[in-house]
């Protein structure tokens, strides 16, 4: 009797040990199981992670892109724009270059006139053909350069003529032989043709 309870007893202690057994096999599998899945988990993250860098470097390549063609395409704007303008102002000129020989030979006509018995009516109708003409080359920024009186500036005066003159101080224009004329646009100005003047100079 005594026999079969001890080996009752040590089946037992057997089964217990072989279930802690079990148990502690259970439990590291399930330990690995969640080392396995915290590994899987980091490398999804880096995954995503280097997924999100790539598609930022993407995006700041095509935002780069987007500039630089910006850029380009302002830079062409405006050297069209120049163009544009250079091209108007030079058809401007060019037209102007075939009214204004007819307006000086209007201009010295009336000069003519003024010094002749020449009909008065002649004179007046003349007179206000040449106006109208100013008036209206006015109105598209043209003007007559008339420096009688002021300093030969070489940039808007040609010197025909020079005359010994002590009343005055060198380089004085004392007559304008012929007008210039000068184109404005807003604060750009330029010469169409600079005024034929008399220049004054010391005696010798």
């Amino acid at each position: 009797m005594g026999q079969k309870r001890r080996k009752s007893e040590k089946n037992q202690s057997q089964n217990g040990t072989e279930e802690k057994k079990e148990e502690q096999q259970e439990e590291h599998s399930a330990s690995q199981e969640v080392q396995q899945e915290k590994v899987e988990k980091v490398e999804i993250e880096a995954e995503e992670l280097e997924e999100l860098r790539r598609r930022a470097e993407e995006l700041e390549e095509a935002r780069n892109q987007a500039k630089r063609i910006m850029a380009e395409y302002l830079n062409y704007k405006s050297r069209a724009e120049r163009n544009a303008a250079m091209a108007a102002q030079q058809a401007r000129k060019s037209l102007l270059l075939a009214i204004l020989p007819g307006l000086d030979d209007f201009i010295r006509a009336l000069n003519a006139l003024r010094s002749t018995d020449s009909p008065d009516d002649l004179k007046t109708g003349l007179e206000l053909a040449v106006q109208k003409l100013l008036e209206n080359l006015k109105k598209c920024g043209v003007e007559p350069i008339y420096p009688k009186g002021e300093k030969f500036d070489p940039r808007y005066h040609e010197a025909v003529l020079l005359e010994e003159n002590d009343d005055v101080e060198p380089n004085t224009i004392l007559d304008v032989v012929e007008p210039g004329w000068l184109y404005s646009e807003g604060e750009q100005k330029q010469v169409i043709k600079p005024a034929k003047v008399k220049v004054s100079k010391h005696t010798s």
